[in-house]
């Protein structure tokens, strides 16, 4: 079972980079889950302490907007990571998210994962770059979609909410 978890982290944003030892290391630091349809696997707003990648599955990613309507971000399957903010900031959970049919996914507790890295396992090093890596093309794909609604001519409430962001950035 171990080395079929393994196998399926290998082919996750974060396994590749790891060798087959490594995924076995972080595969025995978590915990393995199943959802099903419609079932939450993250609350927005909730302390998060764990991280998922998914193995199997579609899951749906929604956000509240400033009018309390829970808006469609989006889905993502296999190999994809979720939680990885509350897991490195201690932060709350930033969107919610809900399976779209049966989904597998490893859960991996924050304890666990700052143990591996006190031990400078490699595995936990890797992971965290892979993380940083997720981190910074999601950074880059939002900045590209800024730069479109701003050449589209944003509305006022868009203007609003973007000096909101620009104050929050300078404190």
């Amino acid at each position: 079972m171990t080395s079929e978890l393994g196998q399926l982290l290998a082919r996750t944003d974060i396994g590749r980079p790891l060798t087959e030892d490594e995924c076995a290391t972080l595969v025995a630091a978590g915990r393995v889950q199943v959802a099903f349809n419609d079932q939450a696997l993250l609350t927005e707003g909730d302390r998060g302490d764990t991280m998922l990648v998914l193995t199997e599955g579609e899951v749906v990613v929604t956000k509240k907007d400033q009018h309390g309507e829970e808006r469609e971000i989006c889905r993502l399957g296999e190999g994809s990571v979720l939680g990885e903010i509350s897991l490195l900031c201690d932060a709350p959970r930033t969107a919610n998210v809900k399976a779209a049919d049966t989904v597998r996914y490893l859960e991996l507790p924050r304890d666990a994962f700052e143990k591996l890295l006190e031990e400078q396992d490699p595995a936990a090093t890797k992971a965290a770059v892979a993380i940083a890596r997720i981190l910074g093309q999601r950074q880059a794909k939002l900045n590209e979609r800024l730069l479109q609604v701003l050449s589209e001519g944003p509305s006022d409430d868009v203007r609003r909410v973007l000096d909101e962001i620009v104050v929050e950035w300078d404190e």
